[in-house]
């Protein structure tokens, strides 16, 4: 894709230096393959909104070329959240919390096929109950280091905490290699929610003992994957 061809919806404002980003969109459980003619809402500054809408300036739609790239220019420091829109082959997936730093290399867009999410839920003994949302997830301490062994918990607006879901151990970014129970964050703070009912925009807290270090809001729809990174307060530490 051509660099000039991005809209200026997705460029820096303020008069600030803008880093120049290789949006990489890879088929997850296929590293070194690339999705191309993939349609990415991308969102900076804010969470993707419930739905398919997308409208600038807060957003702008985005297709992979034949390489699987998507270029645009963002302001180091920016919060981003993209929205990879599903088709026969793969999953709808939200992800929301990732930060623009300084200097780093191509961001990795996960596209997740339908398939391999169906073994994975397979492998961990779970089924993926139609028509409900699912959470994976990393936890990472105010230095970057990830947090193992702290709980994360859906809640609603009201505080409430949403139980219906199943907290599965993840290793990766994207729920694999799933083992069902427990109550915590793996070794290298990951972890997925499943089977949560679809309630537009809810909430992922983390909390260790009776302290919560970390929240994030995120949108849970209806058969789709959301993502979401967390890092925990300087006070966490």
């Amino acid at each position: 894709m051509d660099p000039e061809s991005v809209p200026p919806a997705t460029r820096s404002a303020g008069g600030e230096a803008a880093a120049r980003r290789a949006l990489v969109v890879v088929p997850y459980g296929a590293p070194d393959a690339r999705r191309g003619d993939a349609v990415v809402h991308l969102f900076v500054e804010g969470a993707p909104t419930a739905g398919d809408a997308c409208a600038a300036p807060a957003c702008v739609a985005l297709r992979s070329g034949a390489d699987g790239a998507l270029v645009a220019e963002l302001a180091a420091g920016a919060r981003l959240a993209y929205r990879v829109m599903p088709d026969a082959s793969f999953v709808r997936t939200i992800a929301s919390g990732a930060v623009v730093e300084p200097g780093a290399g191509p961001l990795r867009l996960h596209t997740v096929p339908r398939v391999v999410l169906a073994a994975m839920f397979r492998d961990a003994g779970v089924t993926a109950q139609d028509g409900r949302g699912h959470v994976a997830g990393v936890v990472r301490g105010a230095d970057g280091a990830p947090l193992a062994g702290v709980v994360p918990r859906i809640v609603d607006d009201a505080g409430r905490e949403i139980t219906a879901g199943s907290l599965l151990v993840s290793p990766s970014d994207v729920p694999g290699a799933l083992t069902s129970g427990g109550t915590e964050t793996s070794s290298s703070g990951r972890f997925a929610i499943v089977n949560l009912p679809p309630s537009g925009s809810l909430r992922v807290e983390v909390w260790r003992a009776s302290e919560r270090i970390a929240s994030e809001r995120i949108p849970v729809e209806a058969d789709a994957l959301s993502i979401v990174s967390l890092r925990a307060s300087e006070a966490a530490r």
